[in-house]
């Protein structure tokens, strides 16, 4: 799932990553060209802590870490910020 939010002049773009194994990262690719296309130039992008999968899917397309902040969706975990540059 991709969403998109407009706070100020930034998006915020939160990839939900529930995939097969193999297409994560070409559907991530595809979300960050449309968010090009729409002259978005950085994206956050979030992910539980404990989805190894979707956190190392971001990494690969040029996430960087920003910080870990508390879950709004299960209390007591923790969710991955990651930017990912698309200039």
């Amino acid at each position: 799932m991709l969403r998109l939010i407009l706070p100020d002049s930034c998006y915020l773009a939160s990839y939900v990553a529930a995939l097969c194994e193999g297409y994560a990262k070409a559907i991530l690719g595809l979300a960050l060209k449309k968010l090009t296309e729409q002259d978005v130039k950085r994206a956050l992008i979030t992910a539980d802590e404990n989805n190894i999968g979707s956190w190392k899917t971001i990494e690969a397309c040029g996430g960087v870490l920003e910080n870990e902040i508390p879950s709004i969706f299960h209390e007591g975990a923790l969710t991955r910020r990651y930017w990912i540059d698309l200039v």
